[in-house]
């Protein structure tokens, strides 16, 4: 039955009845109005619910994230790591974003079957530090640490999107403006101004380099070439004594044409990083 014949037959069964049409058409109406009103509300919400969650977590960003993933090449759960942090590098410098990470390779698995290419003591030693200042019953890897505030799995995506979004939202108050040059003799020259408060700090300079492969002989990534992007492959600390000053560090065997020197301001007692900036070698 069409509509309009419908309603025609309710009216009439209503005037037959002593009701009110009236009444009838105005209810109808208002029924109207309050599903079309609903639909509306549903449509926004579903609109900008959608838009948000598709939104760039780390727009507006007022602060600095520094995060340094302890990895291997021996470990099979660290490729996925590696895989997360390939991507927050390729957003960072796509849409130039104070994210900087750094890939520190440890070497306590290399009994595992595989010496890892890029492993050193000191990166273990250092999050072994991580370790204690978190009061860890044992480090592992893949690790990620934020700003030295917080620890987790390195290929938690969720997690550490979550605190990257917190982080770069902390304004500081300490800023480090740093300029790279080369010497021509496997050496590079950093000079470094901070503004800011630095009592009781340290500045940390890593040389990272990155697009390096590696074909996996033997261990847990047997047969498997791994490619690795801003691998820590030179670190030093320096107590912070004077707001400026220069540093030459040596990098044989790097590509500087593939590398970056990635600066950082550490607080020694409660391992937070307050400024950073990464600053790419010209030749």
């Amino acid at each position: 039955m069409a509509v309009v014949e419908q309603e025609l037959v309710i009216k009439d069964t209503l005037l037959n009845s002593g009701y009110d049409f009236s009444v009838y058409l105005l209810k109808q109406n208002m029924r109207k109005v309050i599903i079309f009103g609903t639909l509306i509300v549903c449509e926004l919400f579903i609109c900008f619910g959608f838009e948000n969650k598709k939104e760039n977590a780390f727009d507006n960003s007022k602060g600095v994230a520094v995060i340094e993933l302890f990895t291997s090449e021996g470990c099979s759960s660290c490729p996925p790591a590696e895989a997360v942090m390939h991507k927050l590098i390729q957003k960072a410098n796509t849409e130039s974003l104070p994210v900087y990470i750094l890939e520190f390779h440890v070497d306590y698995w290399d009994y595992l079957g595989w010496k890892d290419t890029f492993a050193m003591p000191m990166y273990s030693q250092r999050q072994q530090g991580y370790g204690y200042h978190f009061n860890l019953k044992s480090i592992y890897t893949p690790q990620a640490i934020i700003n030295g505030k917080c620890e987790m799995i390195g290929s938690d995506d969720d997690k550490i999107n979550a605190e990257l979004t917190l982080e770069l939202q902390n304004p500081s108050s300490v800023n480090i403006d740093c300029k790279v040059h080369t010497t021509g003799n496997s050496k590079i020259v950093a000079d470094y101004n901070i503004t800011g408060n630095i009592f009781g700090c340290e500045l940390n300079l890593a040389v990272v380099e990155s697009g390096l492969t590696t074909y996996i002989q033997n261990g847990e990534n047997a047969h498997a070439t791994l490619t690795h992007d801003n691998v820590v492959r030179v670190f030093k600390r320096v107590d912070l004594k004077s707001l400026t000053g220069q540093i030459t560090i040596a990098v044989p065997h790097i590509n500087l044409a593939h590398a970056s020197l990635i600066c950082f301001v550490q607080n020694n007692e409660n391992r937070n990083i307050i400024a950073a900036t990464r600053i790419a070698i010209t030749q």
